[in-house]
């Protein structure tokens, strides 16, 4: 990952000599700065030392009048990190050595403060008490405001420079930081025009009306700008990554201010060996939805961050049919065959795991629902059946909890029961068809409230029954059963298991732990034998004699495992779905904690699934070693000795250029190693740096592959942010700049391309 106290870009040093009247000697180096992307240490410096500004001897006098004259030597033997921060003079008057002594003098002091080189201590003393500058630093939260207040003079005023060129460089500085500010917290443009936000600004310093822009227009042109800036420091970060591919996750979401918005994120392994996910484009998808639309989308991102066909790896994505559609365009215009494409589409375990959820809740298929309200539309139109009655106990329970909330009056009844049950001040939680897990935290909260939800539908029920006219209130058959609780309970332990599969996958995965690919086939061969082991719990016991005798027969029996059965057949036909790409099994055997040891021991019982798994990632681990080889190595010349000898001694040894390099096959001499030591929460990524030396070409392939996201859930996290800046207040921010800070809120709150 991009580090946030890294030196700013090259890039934008260019931009200085615009910014400046005269040639400057040194910079301010600004911690702050350099986390949100700003001006870096030794921007001016690195101009004149680049050949950019002439460069002239600083002359100076300590307060004992001796002379000090800088040297003007390369600075690239300067290595120590102070020297960022100061510059070396040669004290003109000669030490007891007889010898001219150098010193190191600090940048940010406004006198001339020269210290010794013999040592480094009292260098980092001065600058960690005078001016917090440390080594390596704390990050930015850890500062509090009046420690940033009091370092603002130091940082953003150089006494070299004339008073208009620190005028330059503070806006450049102030406009960074706005528009940093207004992204990351998604602050309205129109800010900087209130005249209470302006006095703020004036109270803190007298300045600020000189570096403020007033106008929104203006504060967007700044945005725009930065975000153009960015996107290129974005762009050339990623090309300098470790891995070679680059796998991608997108998504369309309906804004709130109706454009059709398609987000794109990348994943990738790092040139620091961590895996990042970066936003490339959030842009408006003009035209209908179709998987055409979205590839040509696609590969207009592409050109942008000028990725080529060979960088392109896997897509994660959802199991919406035009993503199939749109991964078959993409591999006709990518040059991939058929079956390629179809290997490259990854489908969002997230996305599985919730349909099986769904199955396990309302039936078999993803359709079930619909069908029964067309079944039942009759019905339900004379009013003869209701709609919770098609869903058994959560249907009662989702209606139970979507009555209480409806009002202000109801959510307060609901309330005051707390006190009478000595209860938790805890809300009533409502499941959601979108959102995951919903289900399971909503019975999970409503057995934590379970006194006041059953104290509350008899009070309401008894007062209000029969219903008023017009009221939607509740009648007898709706108020959950003993029984109904009892399955509920029942229910909510297999909904558990689908719970923390989901966490485990939604992380980041910075380590390839939490959130990566081979953690798929492992969790969805625990989340069937957990099915398996329920289903055990709940055998069918129907017989002649339990016809007849209803209390001998579990209530939660008939229900779970109809629950149960409908969530296996779901998993199972994605699970043979996953058998499509070799990718799934490939991330198992490239953890090397675990390689082939786990897929036999799961896989024991199923020699054919074991064969089979062996072959794809082969295959795979071939396409690696072929386009290596095809990078022919530089000819190895024969040893030229020297000597009267030379003659014979060619002749005696020439044998040995005959003999032909046994090289050993990488991935066959990887698998013949034991796996490695148990380790809780290993960094794959940083075991597989450690190995890059014997498995140079392995090694390509492991950080491929590990770099492949469980779920598309960046996606989704990009979404719920920019549902937050679209309030109905800025529902008129057209597609470009609703991009344009969503991007900057990501990159800048990640440090993704600061150098």
């Amino acid at each position: 990952m991009a580090s946030q106290n890294a030196s700013f870009d090259e890039d934008s040093q260019s931009t200085i000599s615009t910014i400046l009247s005269t040639a400057p000697l040194t910079t301010i180096p600004n911690q702050t700065d350099n986390e949100l992307g700003g001006m870096g240490p030794q921007a001016e410096q690195s101009l004149a030392d680049n050949g950019q500004l002439p460069r002239q001897a600083a002359k100076q006098r300590n307060f004992e009048g001796r002379l000090f004259i800088e040297t003007v030597v390369d600075r690239k033997r300067l290595v120590a990190w102070f020297w960022a921060h100061g510059n070396e003079y040669e004290c003109q008057q000669p030490g007891k050595s007889g010898k001219k002594d150098l010193y190191w003098a600090c940048s940010h002091c406004r006198t001339f403060k020269p210290f010794r080189r013999s040592g480094s201590t009292h260098i980092n003393k001065h600058l960690d008490s005078k001016h917090r500058l440390q080594e390596n630093p704390p990050a930015m939260a850890s500062q509090s405001v009046l420690e940033l207040q009091q370092n603002a003079v130091s940082r953003l005023y150089n006494h070299r420079l004339s008073d208009i060129d620190n005028l330059q460089l503070q806006k450049v500085e102030f406009e960074q930081a706005l528009v940093s500010w207004v992204t990351c917290s998604h602050i309205p443009f129109i800010v900087v025009e209130s005249p209470y936000f302006q006095r703020l600004l004036t109270i803190l310093s007298e300045r600020s009306h000189l570096l403020l822009q007033t106008s929104h227009n203006s504060l967007k042109a700044s945005i725009m700008k930065d975000f153009a800036r960015r996107r290129a420091l974005v762009e050339s970060w990623i090309h300098r990554r470790k891995s070679t591919k680059i796998h991608l996750s997108f998504d369309l979401w309906s804004s709130p201010n109706s454009y059709g918005m398609l987000a794109v994120v990348a994943h990738f392994v790092s040139d620091r060996y961590t895996l990042e996910a970066p936003l490339l484009s959030l842009r408006s998808l003009d035209g209908p939805h179709s998987g055409e639309n979205q590839a040509g989308a696609i590969l207009s991102t592409m050109k942008t961050y000028n990725l080529r066909e060979s960088a392109i790896g896997c897509f994660v994505l959802d199991n919406a049919y035009n993503n199939d559609t749109c991964i078959q365009q993409l591999g006709i215009e990518l040059g991939w065959s058929s079956n390629e494409a179809t290997q490259r589409r990854l489908r969002c375990f997230g996305h599985i795991i919730n349909l099986a959820a769904q199955a396990y809740l309302f039936g078999e298929k993803d359709e079930a629902f619909e069908e029964s309200l067309r079944k039942h539309a009759e019905e339900l139109k004379a009013g003869q059946l209701k709609l919770w009655e098609l869903h058994g106990p959560i249907g009662k329970l989702h209606y139970i909890v979507a009555y209480i909330r409806k009002t202000p009056q109801r959510r307060q009844a609901f309330k005051r029961l707390h006190g009478d049950f000595d209860a938790p001040d805890l809300d009533l939680l409502c499941d959601n068809a979108t959102r995951w897990n919903s289900a399971y935290r909503m019975i999970q909260r409503a057995f934590q409230l379970r006194p006041q939800i059953e104290h509350y539908c008899f009070q309401h029920t008894a007062n209000s029954y029969p219903p008023k006219q017009g009221d939607d209130g509740l009648i007898p058959a709706q108020i959950l059963s003993q029984n109904d609780w009892y399955i509920l309970t029942h229910l909510n332990r297999g909904l558990e298991h689908f719970h923390h599969a989901t966490l485990r996958l939604e992380g980041a995965a910075k380590q390839a732990v939490f959130g990566s690919v081979w953690e798929c086939v492992p969790i969805m061969e625990l989340l069937l034998q957990s099915l398996t082991d329920l289903q055990e719990k709940y055998p069918n016991q129907q017989t002649f004699e339990t016809l007849l005798d209803e209390e001998a027969i579990d209530p939660a029996t008939e229900f779970m495992n109809s629950s149960i059965n409908c969530a296996f057949v779901k998993l199972r036909k994605y699970y043979t779905l996953m058998d499509n790409s070799p990718y799934w099994v490939a991330a198992c055997i490239l953890h090397p904690f675990i390689k082939w040891n786990y897929i036999e021991q799961r896989w024991g019982d199923k020699p054919q699934w074991i064969a089979d798994g062996r072959k794809k990632v082969k295959k795979l681990w071939m396409q690696y070693k072929t386009a290596s080889e095809d990078v022919e190595p530089a000819s190895v010349l024969p040893i030229r000795l020297c000597g009267r000898d030379d003659i014979l001694e060619q002749d005696l040894y020439a044998w040995r250029h005959l003999i032909p390099t046994v090289v050993e096959d990488e991935y066959t001499v990887y698998c013949s190693e034991p796996p490695l030591p148990y380790t809780a929460n290993p960094n794959l990524l940083e075991e597989w740096k450690r190995m890059e030396g014997r498995f140079p070409i392995l090694a390509k392939m492991a950080l491929d592959i590990l770099s492949i996201p469980a779920m598309s859930a960046e996606c989704e996290r990009i979404f719920s942010s920019a549902k937050h800046l679209l309030t109905d207040s800025r529902n008129k921010l057209l597609p470009e700049s609703i991009e344009a800070v969503e991007c900057e809120r990501n990159w800048i709150s990640h440090g993704y391309g600061v150098e």
